[in-house]
């Protein structure tokens, strides 16, 4: 029951959800979206948190059955996985990823402390990422309180210089923006070339259905009401099992493990 598989593949937690209390009370629950973006950003940062560990030459087995499992927070303020309240229940670290930062503009002739040499991520699958301030280095390579992964990784997908209609010097590798190109003409072989090459720029300005903010927050899945004479009860989709529980008043929530595959 592992939140992300052997493969860096996300698992989606089918689970239900009864609330019992003995006055009113509403039970809000929030998740990551069960999305393409959040397969995919997952699955990102499980391949650079392998690689980091392989180029350290550690092994997964060094890593035991369980650290060697994939386990992302949700949100930034998530501190422990597991339940270490439970007598004989140990408790997971969640997965971070230690990496040499970027030397910044500033820092080319400066000494680096020994603290700006490297740089723990604190990784969460919501919210935007934070980068390290006030921390009295001077701030000579740049580094990250906590990464958000799916805002990150949408902000990695390559966009075409330009495509957004601004001017730009830099123009990218396998883009296409000079149509008088004579290479790709002469590819075309035809009349028809120019007003292709007036598609495809037209086509590069395509922007995807939807806005990062569709993504990197916490998206609501459930809203459930209970009294003293109604049992509240809910089934929700948790990618990675994570799921963000508030409440209204006390009360006692008992949560079932349905089912569980890949997203």
């Amino acid at each position: 029951m592992a939140p992300v598989d052997g493969g860096g593949n996300a698992q989606a937690f089918a689970l239900n959800l009864k609330v019992y209390s003995a006055g009113a009370n509403t039970v809000t629950l929030k998740t990551a979206s069960n999305s393409y973006v959040t397969k995919q950003a997952v699955k990102a940062w499980f391949k650079v948190w392998r690689q980091k560990f392989s180029e350290a030459g550690i092994s997964m087995k060094d890593l035991g059955p369980y650290g060697r499992v994939f386990k992302p927070r949700l949100t930034a303020s998530d501190s422990v996985l597991g339940s270490g309240l439970e007598s004989g229940r140990g408790e997971w670290n969640y997965s971070d990823v230690v990496t040499v930062p970027a030397i910044t503009s500033a820092s080319t002739t400066d000494e680096l402390a020994a603290a700006e040499m490297y740089d723990q991520y604190s990784l969460h699958l919501c919210g935007d990422s934070v980068a390290t301030s006030g921390d009295g280095s001077g701030h000579q390579t740049r580094r990250f309180d906590n990464v958000g992964m799916i805002t990150s990784w949408l902000g990695s997908r390559r966009k075409y210089a330009g495509a957004d209609g601004s001017d730009s010097s830099e123009v990218q590798e396998d883009s296409v923006f000079d149509q008088d190109n004579p290479l790709i003409l002469a590819r075309g072989g035809d009349s028809a070339s120019e007003v292709l090459l007036d598609e495809v720029r037209d086509l590069q300005k395509d922007e995807p259905p939807y806005t990062e903010s569709d993504f990197t927050d916490p998206f609501t899945q459930a809203i459930v009401n209970s009294n003293a004479d109604l049992m509240g009860q809910c089934d929700i989709l948790a990618p990675c099992g994570l799921v963000q529980v508030t409440t209204t008043a006390a009360c006692t929530m008992v949560f079932t493990l349905v089912g569980i595959g890949d997203m």
